[in-house]
């Protein structure tokens, strides 16, 4: 039998919906003939169905169609499966002009296939069931709303009148849901936007592009503050990069080939250069990465930016803040190790609930996105891909999340996680997700090869783990520096991984002062890389570990430095760094002193250590 629906489900609310459909389907055609039905599907909360007519439907229209179903449910017409060759299905619709319906049977059906119809009193459609038995098994219904939409999506097809429908399995649950509608409409972000003088949306700047007033661009810089200073705390790099770039660019990246129909027109400039607003910051990122020679040592490195973006949405799908055309974008890539992998998917996951349940946001769900059996579309190999879609489900295993599978949802280059969102009116909405993204990064030639700094096969290739839309990064273990482990022996090791858990205390000098020569090394301890924040005296007071090496400020949190060998207080250290000279102390490896009297100056490893992030040396 053909396939031609997208979706079957035994799930009793789906089979009421979805005959709920059919009865919306036959109303229609006795109160409008020569209509012509495309498709109506169950959705979350209901269910919807397209219809062709001489004339758009508009809201006064539902009244009389409801009515037109109650005479229905009251006859009731019952649900009958007839099972027809492919030649009788095309001759039956062909009868009854239906278009759409042919399509479908055509594209979907061989000549030598059943095709499956459904009849609901005289109406007959196209469709593989399952059905309630009878019209009169349908207690609880109501027409939503009506709306426009595109056959299969497209502009360039016909316009369709689409309404929209719930049912439910009783009188009082369809209350429930009004009642709650009701609520939900008095918090309409649209409405409380205006009143809140928070976001106001003018036609002059182009449909689509929010004007943010002084209320809300408050509230925006706070929650950017917030963001990303828990981004920098938790070892993530914030990068600025342009808001467009070269064609060749997203050409390169496969973007324009896949999302064109969605991306700007590109703009021409004076020497025939294309350039185009960007819709996603993955170029840009992995550009960053490519600035200067990278080594696995430095792994995981993680790049962040709350950058703007640009994405041509068709007219009729924007609405209010949550479907625009330009909007600000969470967004991070992390490169890491295999190895490495598996700990910043479970850490992404983490902090993105944090951050949720911070703004508290607890209605959502998450689904795992996944290839099609469709694998033209898709780049990448299939052991990437098999490799790529297990580590998120171990992930979430790991977390003892349940999830839904996506089949088809995936991204062009990677599987990916989707935080479902629910809101006020329980529509649910793509908030967040998490990705390997290997494929994406062969694309751009110079990432396709081992990392800068050669090493082992299985450690030279960084892997990007995307976070776009996330709250916040990835919790975990700061960026490793590119030092060398030192062996029991003391010889450096110049090869093969770091140990796991343990942080080496090696550093670079700091640019234009020698070309990636290591700098003098006070030792420290080894620690657990999941140590995090302040590291907790026996006094119960907070002591602040200072920057590796006293020659550059790094974005770690304080905790993930380990406390200082004696190495480091020796006398000869203590003259290094002026402690108890009574001038102005000079950090190791640096020529430069810092700004700051001997007074404020103590041994590392006291309470009296001053740790600012904002100074430089």
């Amino acid at each position: 039998m053909a396939e031609y629906d997208a979706e079957v489900s035994d799930d009793p609310l789906y089979v009421l919906r979805h005959s709920t459909a059919h009865l919306l389907a036959a109303a229609v055609t006795e109160l409008f003939p020569g209509a012509r039905y495309a498709g109506g599907p169950p959705v979350e909360n209901g269910f919807y169905y397209d219809f062709e007519l001489s004339r758009p439907l508009s809201q006064d229209d539902l009244e009389p169609i409801q009515k037109r179903m109650a005479q229905i449910v009251a006859r009731g017409d019952r649900f009958r499966q007839e099972l027809l060759p492919h030649p009788e299905a095309v001759r039956r619709f062909e009868e009854r002009d239906q278009p759409y319906k042919l399509y479908w049977i055509n594209r979907k059906a061989s000549d030598d296939e059943l095709v499956s119809t459904y009849w609901t009193g005289d109406f007959l459609d196209l469709c593989r069931g399952p059905h309630v038995a009878s019209a009169a098994d349908i207690p609880a219904f109501k027409l939503m709303r009506v709306a426009g939409a595109y056959w299969l999506g497209d502009e360039r097809n016909p316009q369709l009148s689409r309404v929209y429908g719930t049912a439910w399995f009783s009188e009082e649950e369809l209350e429930d849901y009004l009642r709650t509608l009701a609520e939900a409409e008095k918090r309409d972000h649209k409405r409380l936007g205006r009143e809140l003088r928070i976001f106001a949306l003018d036609e002059r700047t182009g449909v689509g592009n929010v004007l943010w007033l002084p209320n809300g661009a408050t509230i925006r810089r706070e929650l950017e503050r917030w963001i990303v200073d828990e981004e920098l705390a938790r070892g993530y790099q914030h990068v600025v990069t342009p808001v467009f770039g070269k064609l060749d660019l997203y050409k390169q990246s496969g973007h324009w080939e896949r999302y064109h129909d969605t991306m700007y027109p590109p703009m021409e400039a004076e020497n025939g250069e294309e350039l185009e607003l960007r819709p996603m910051n993955c170029p840009h990122h992995i550009l960053v990465y490519e600035s200067e020679l990278r080594s696995y040592r430095d792994l995981p490195l993680r790049i962040a930016e709350i950058g703007n973006n640009y994405r041509w949405e068709k007219s009729g799908e924007l609405m209010g803040m949550i479907r625009v055309r330009s909007f600000a974008l969470n967004d991070a890539h992390i490169f890491c190790t295999p190895e490495q992998l598996h700990s910043e998917i479970v850490g992404a996951i983490e902090l993105a609930r944090y951050f949720m349940d911070t703004l508290g946001v607890t209605d959502y769900r998450y689904r795992l996105s996944v290839r099609d059996p469709d694998h033209a579309k898709y780049v990448g190999t299939d052991e990437q891909w098999a490799n790529a879609e297990r580590a998120l489900a171990d992930a979430l295993e790991a977390l003892g999340e349940t999830f839904e599978l996506g089949v088809g949802e995936a991204a062009f280059y990677g599987p990916k996680i989707d935080f479902q969102v629910r809101d006020a009116h329980r529509r649910r909405h793509g908030a967040d997700d998490r990705l390997p993204d290997r494929a994406l990064r062969g694309r751009l030639p110079d990432l396709a090869g081992p990392a800068a700094g050669g090493g082992p096969a299985d450690h030279g290739r960084a892997r990007a783990v995307r976070q776009p839309g996330r709250g916040a990064a990835a919790p975990g273990p700061g960026p490793r520096r590119g030092g060398r482990a030192r062996r029991a022996g003391g010889q450096e090791d110049r090869g093969g991984a770091q140990p796991q858990g343990a942080l080496h205390g090696d550093r670079r000098r700091p640019r234009g002062r020698g070309r990636h020569r290591p700098g003098p090394r006070p030792r420290r301890r080894a620690v657990d890389g999941a140590a995090r924040g302040v590291r907790r005296q026996a006094d119960g007071g907070d002591r602040r570990a200072p920057p590796i090496g006293c020659g550059a400020v790094s974005a770690r949190p304080a905790r993930e430095w380990a406390p200082w060998h004696t190495s480091w207080t020796s006398a000869r250290s203590r003259r290094r760094c002026g402690s108890g000279t009574g001038r102005t102390p000079t950090p190791p490896g640096s020529s430069r002193p810092l700004a700051a009297s001997p007074a404020t100056w103590a041994t590392p490893g006291t309470a009296r250590w001053r740790r600012s992030t904002s100074r430089t040396w």
